[in-house]
């Protein structure tokens, strides 16, 4: 959606700058801000945070350089997230099964993982994942 509004943007913007009838409106510069740069390190998920929060720095962070937790010293890339009704302690597993999926507590909640990527290996959904991997409840990511 953003793309076709901005390539009409562009167009109409071109063609008032070619017209003479551009209007420049300097920016306040007292109102500008600097983000940093992305690295590596942005996309480590911090458990302690909402659900919003984690889903929000998931979508920023992917596909580069992507949001991601640990487990066993391994670090997993997360890739999908959706709230989930469980609730309990930040980081910890609360669900690992084919019913509620892989589902990680979070302060107001907990975030069900529905689409991640393990180190070494290709994305894949939770269910997959549990299948190959050994994770029990109350086991702690981050």
């Amino acid at each position: 959606k953003l793309a076709i509004i901005g390539g009409d943007a562009l167009v109409e913007a071109v063609r008032l700058i070619d017209e003479g009838k551009a209007v420049y409106v300097e920016q306040n510069h007292e109102l500008a801000t600097h983000c940093a740069k992305f690295d590596k390190k942005s996309g480590k998920i911090d458990w302690n945070k909402s659900y919003d929060e984690i889903r929000n720095l998931v979508h920023a962070m992917t596909p580069w350089p992507s949001a991601y937790t640990t487990f066993n010293g391994k670090t997993i890339k997360i890739i999908e997230v959706a709230k989930s009704e469980l609730s309990g302690d930040c980081g910890r597993v609360l669900s690992a099964d084919k019913k509620n999926g892989l589902v990680v507590g979070c302060l107001d909640g907990a975030v069900r993982i529905t689409k991640l990527q393990p180190e070494s290996k290709s994305k894949m959904d939770d269910t997959s994942f549990l299948n190959g991997n050994k994770i029990n409840v109350g086991d702690i990511f981050g």
